[in-house]
């Protein structure tokens, strides 16, 4: 009799260890998956950065070539304001020249 007592404790815990053992399995199939998506996304979003990456990088391309030979912002600021000036400059003398020469307005 307690032979058939230690085989029945022996045959619940082996069912005990089953379910636990196929719970385990569940548990790594579900971590499995959950690595296999994160795995899609991350190919996902580093294709979309290389696809943005290429895309400024043949924005930048075609603006260098547009405004290649151009002057940079600075110097064109200065440029421009020393040709108002000197067109400001200019206009006390254009006005007299006029005065002089009889042609006034």
């Amino acid at each position: 009799m307690a032979l058939q007592v230690s085989e029945g404790t022996a045959v619940r815990k082996l069912e005990a260890a089953t379910q636990k053992l196929s719970k385990q399995e569940a548990h790594v199939l579900r971590l499995e998956q959950k690595i296999d998506e994160k795995d899609q996304a991350l190919y996902h979003a580093k294709m979309e950065a290389r696809s943005k990456a290429k895309f400024l990088k043949r924005t930048i391309q075609d603006l260098r070539r547009q405004y290649s030979g151009a002057l940079p912002l600075m110097k064109q600021v200065f440029v421009l304001r020393f040709q108002l000036h000197t067109c400001l400059n200019m206009l006390p003398h254009l006005t007299l020249m006029r005065y002089v020469n009889g042609n006034t307005m």
